[in-house]
């Protein structure tokens, strides 16, 4: 009996131990504290910025208290970093912190230390801005005594000729308009807003390009439809469009100053860059032919439109087109559609060459039907006056349209049959 019981209380012992062994320790607790407090300080620093690079611009007393409050913040939050990237690195060696655990703390930190960095950078060049201006000097101007002056003839006045200028360079775009083939994802979870904006370069450029507002001196001013303007610059961590310009990084920004977080809807960045509503079909509940009459109707009409993949059937996907895995939980862009072969062309916004996986998915409507989640149409006005892509038409006709692919669209790199 007494062996027994020894034996028992021996298993409960090993038992509590495990259990202990698998929650997260001191480590992990002084890693997400200072986290956390690295997190606010980072994220004060950015606004200051922001309210020091727009007061500095327009020679506001304040501007100066706020450029310094900004660099204050940064350097408190890039040491409190440091803190947690200690405490981080101490769990790893102790075990107390595991990979996944320390991937999703390093992206975190990763992403802190930029905001930081770049918040200081901006409020030094808006203190730099603020000396270069010279104060106001008081003219003293002598009395002279003036002879009097002998009348003169009227002379005929000169004619200019009119000069024509050309309209300033906006440097988000020096191509003039943006290349949906230039856009890359970064680290942050944006893919609903960036699919949106692929397909708004691919179907509408222009009026990316209307958004934006250059304000000469390395900041720019983005104005969603039906929003108030906000103040942004681009950062190297995040989306990027690389030679093209810095239009992907400037709208994320715009977009993550606009949100309380990042994912969510498939259809929210077509809400948030158009000013229109949307029109969402779950694929379990859409027929075959409803998609194709709404895909020729939206892409005719030059609407933006994106889909949504969950995790059923990215298995088969990813063998289907030779890649490793296949992301889901992910947004893509719609950039085409041919009726007559019933294939559909995909964006992943990830970009060609980020992460090995491609940029372009062909699958047959059948098999997108059945692998992915959800798609997403913008309503244009018109459209939704009279029901052009409502649920309201289930009679109309498929008319024969087959998309005109955009020149600098890529082909794909698989094809689906």
């Amino acid at each position: 009996m007494n062996r027994r019981f020894s034996m028992f209380c021996l298993g409960v012992i090993l038992s509590v131990n495990t259990v202990f062994a698998q929650m997260p320790g001191d480590a992990w607790t002084q890693a997400t504290s200072a986290l956390r407090e690295g997190r606010s300080s980072a994220q004060s620093a950015d606004s200051a910025s922001r309210d020091a690079e727009v007061d500095a611009r327009y020679n506001e007393p304040d501007a100066a208290s706020e450029a310094d409050s900004a660099i204050a913040n940064s350097q408190e939050a890039l040491q409190k970093l440091a803190d947690a990237r200690k405490a981080l690195d101490n769990g790893v060696k102790s075990k107390e912190i595991g990979p996944e655990a320390q991937a999703t703390l390093e992206r975190y930190l990763s992403e802190y230390e930029a905001m930081a960095r770049d918040s200081a950078r901006r409020a030094a060049a808006a203190k730099s801005a603020l000396a270069a201006v010279p104060a106001p000097k008081t003219a003293v101007t002598p009395v002279i005594a003036i002879a009097p002056v002998a009348p003169v003839a009227p002379v005929a006045p000169v004619t200019q000729p009119k000069v024509t200028t050309a309209p300033p360079l906006n440097g988000a775009f020096p191509s003039g308009t943006p290349d949906p083939n230039a856009l890359q994802q970064g680290n942050f979870g944006t893919c609903p807003f960036l699919a949106a904006v692929v397909s708004m370069a691919q179907q509408r450029p222009n009026d990316l390009v209307q958004m934006v507002h250059d304000n000469g001196d390395g900041s720019y001013t983005v104005t969603f439809p039906g929003h108030k303007p906000l103040d942004v610059s681009p950062i190297t961590v995040g989306a990027q469009s690389g030679a093209d310009g810095p239009w992907a990084s400037i709208l994320e920004q715009a977009y993550r100053q606009s949100v309380w977080f990042d994912g969510g809807a498939t259809g929210k960045g077509i809400e948030l860059l158009t000013g229109h509503s949307t029109d969402t079909d779950e694929m379990m509940l859409t027929s075959l032919s409803t998609t194709r009459r709404k895909l020729q109707d939206a892409l005719a009409h030059h609407a933006l439109v994106t889909a949504g993949i969950g995790g059923l059937g990215t298995t088969w996907l990813a063998n289907k087109l030779g890649w490793n895995t296949v992301p889901d939980a992910h947004a893509y862009t719609v950039v085409g559609y041919d009726p007559a072969r019933d294939v559909i062309l995909l964006r992943n916004p990830w970009g060609s060459d980020a992460y090995s996986y491609g940029k372009d998915i062909s699958l047959t409507l059948e098999e997108f039907n059945a692998l992915f989640s959800d798609i997403c149409y913008e309503e244009l006005p018109e459209q939704a006056e009279v029901g052009v892509l409502g649920r309201d038409r289930s009679d109309a006709q498929d008319a024969p349209f087959v998309m005109a692919p955009d020149p600098r669209i890529e082909a794909p790199h698989c094809t689906g049959h």
